[in-house]
């Protein structure tokens, strides 16, 4: 409902306000925490509350508004508030039989960048958003997020895959990456070149990433 965003907005500048004043340098908010995956688990396969299904992209626009307002709200509390906004890196390749998938699979793989660029202005530009909203990339990336198109859980493209991608060019489209997280399968199954290590090593090579765990 309307009535959420300014709920939302409410309650996070009431938690600026608990917290204590920080260097203008310090990214201090998270506006909001994974719209791509909240918006996709709560309004497209009932996962999450308010358990929708195919109504994804209207809780996602919310989310939008929600965030826009929350940091709107936090400003006037705290003008030096800095904002990470994160949602995870993929990779979705057509299977290599089916070439017609090629559409279908890069349409998803775009899919990730939907939440960045509404909060920036760049699409629906309606819900408010603009560039000085987008103010730090947070991306997450675990070794389950390449796959091939419409498969499940035995459709994964670790790192010997033909398909497989470095995660540092999923994010191309950003001059910077400042904060990452990466993650590696379980020791049973990891291959060498999957450790944590590895894989943060590989992606700042491609994107400069000032920050990193796993």
């Amino acid at each position: 409902s309307p009535e959420f965003v300014m709920r939302f907005a409410g309650c996070r500048a009431r938690g600026s306000r608990s917290t204590p004043d920080r260097k203008p340098c310090r990214a201090d908010h998270l506006p909001d925490q994974r719209n791509l995956v909240f918006s996709w688990a709560a309004g497209e396969v009932a996962y999450f509350y308010p358990f929708l299904n195919e109504r994804g992209e209207e809780v996602k626009e919310q989310m939008i508004r929600a965030s826009i307002a929350a940091m709107v709200a936090i400003w006037q509390v705290a003008p030096n508030a800095r904002f990470v906004h994160c949602d995870p890196m993929i990779h979705m390749a057509a299977n290599a039989r089916k070439p017609q998938q090629k559409s279908a699979a890069e349409r998803q793989r775009r899919s990730q960048f939907e939440s960045w660029d509404m909060i920036a202005g760049r699409r629906k530009a309606h819900l408010g958003g603009n560039p000085k909203y987008l103010d730090i990339i947070g991306a997450n990336y675990y070794i389950h997020n390449q796959w091939i198109h419409a498969g499940g859980p035995n459709t994964l493209s670790p790192p010997s895959h033909p398909q497989h991608r470095p995660p540092g060019k999923f994010c191309r489209k950003f001059t910077r990456v400042i904060s990452a997280r990466f993650s590696s399968p379980k020791p049973a199954s990891k291959p060498k070149n999957a450790h944590p290590g590895c894989v943060i090593s590989r992606a700042r090579r491609i994107l400069p990433c000032e920050t990193a765990c796993h």
